[in-house]
């Protein structure tokens, strides 16, 4: 939404200005320090929910290479003796539950 505003030159206008302003604010992590001083009347844009379907492995593969990661937990147990797990994680937004469950579902294993 906010590209199309800047392609439309809105962004030079203060009013159309303002929308990029509230779209920016809904974004991730919003707003913090200067920001929120400088535009104290923000309406934050409702975030479309975004469909996301699997459509095959690759789709997968670069997902969990920008989102996910490998490694290897060693905890300690009572006896004393190394407890080694594999651990597959993808971390993301409590409102990306559904996209986690799909994830799920297309594995046929993990938790949320």
């Amino acid at each position: 939404m906010a590209i199309y505003l800047i392609n439309n030159k809105d962004h030079l206008y203060i009013d159309r200005f303002e929308k990029i302003v509230n779209i920016r604010a809904s974004m991730n992590k919003g707003f913090k320090g200067n920001l929120i001083e400088s535009f104290p009347n923000i309406i934050r844009v409702e975030r479309p929910i975004v469909e996301s379907v699997i459509l095959n492995p690759m789709w997968l593969v670069g997902f969990v290479d920008a989102e996910g990661c490998f490694y290897v937990k060693i905890t300690e147990k009572e006896n004393k003796k190394a407890k080694i797990s594999l651990v597959f994680s993808i971390s993301q937004h409590s409102r990306d539950f559904l996209l986690m469950n799909k994830i799920i579902k297309y594995l046929n294993c993990g938790i949320i």
